[in-house]
């Protein structure tokens, strides 16, 4: 029993030694901290701006040219489904889609120094390769400034769905 109990708490204890932090990086950690920055006017309307943009032109209009320009070259996209797509991926499949509408709804941004995070909510109404989507979907959207622009380093979306369906197909 009492060896039992020794070794549970020598492997807590060596899980604690692993994951946490040394002392110097949680005084960085801290400090670094207090300097975000969770809003800025300018930043948040001139992305909250490129991103609509971007989606909408991709998405309604299979433009790829501006979301071309924008995306870094090791952008990563995680779909729905959960495929994670390349840049090169992302581009090649515009034509799978078939928009009728699409509404954004930005519900969160943050910046951090040189990066900013924007989450929200797209209401769709479309099919991808001929599958309707769930007309609900949320996003989280990455941008850092590169070379003094805003680029898109990542994007994911979420399926949005009813918690009760979940429950009746567990059933």
């Amino acid at each position: 029993m009492i060896s039992q109990r020794f070794g549970c708490t020598l492997f807590a204890l060596s899980l604690i030694l692993i994951v946490a932090p040394p002392a110097h990086a949680q005084g960085e950690l801290h400090r670094g901290a207090s300097e975000v920055q969770t809003h800025d006017d300018d930043v948040e309307e001139q992305l909250v701006q490129l991103n609509t943009e971007l989606l909408k032109q991709y998405m309604l209009h299979h433009n790829i040219e501006r979301y071309e320009q924008v995306a870094l070259d090791d952008y990563i996209f995680l779909a729905g489904i959960g495929v994670i797509e390349t840049k090169e991926e992302v581009l090649a499949t515009v034509e799978n889609l078939d928009i009728d509408s699409v509404a954004i709804t930005n519900e969160e941004f943050r910046l951090y120094g040189p990066t900013a995070v924007l989450v929200g909510r797209l209401d769709v109404d479309g099919r991808v390769l001929g599958t309707q989507l769930p007309g609900q979907i949320r996003y989280i959207s990455v941008f850092v400034e590169h070379e003094g622009e805003w680029r898109l380093l990542s994007r994911a979306h979420a399926w949005v769905r009813d918690p009760r369906a979940l429950m009746e197909e567990n059933e």
